[in-house]
């Protein structure tokens, strides 16, 4: 039986084990959150597979977690939903304008 909130990923996108193994070129990492956290500190942008609008990113702003969603900034409020997700990768082709 499937569950119906997990969002099936996509062919084309390679599972590796956090921060850990080999993957082709172009093939996004896929990480859980606290991988993704730590690419944030980094300085990269980050998005869920499972959002559904691909312009939507967080990152690091001004000391704060900020997330870039409907036009907007906002700051981040983590839910639980982020906490357990294991379908982040780093998001590039963005501008902090949230422009491609």
């Amino acid at each position: 039986m499937t569950n119906p909130a997990i969002t099936p990923i996509a062919e084309e996108v390679e599972i590796v084990e956090p921060l850990m193994g080999k993957r082709r070129p172009g093939r996004p990492k896929i990480m859980d959150f606290p991988d993704a956290i730590r690419q944030v500190i980094n300085g990269e942008k980050i998005r869920r597979i499972s959002w559904t609008d691909t312009n939507d990113y967080a990152f690091l702003r001004e000391d704060f977690l900020a997330i870039f969603t409907k036009g907007e900034f906002f700051k981040w409020t983590i839910n639980d939903g982020d906490l357990l997700g294991k379908d982040w990768v780093i998001t590039y082709n963005v501008e902090l304008n949230g422009k491609n």
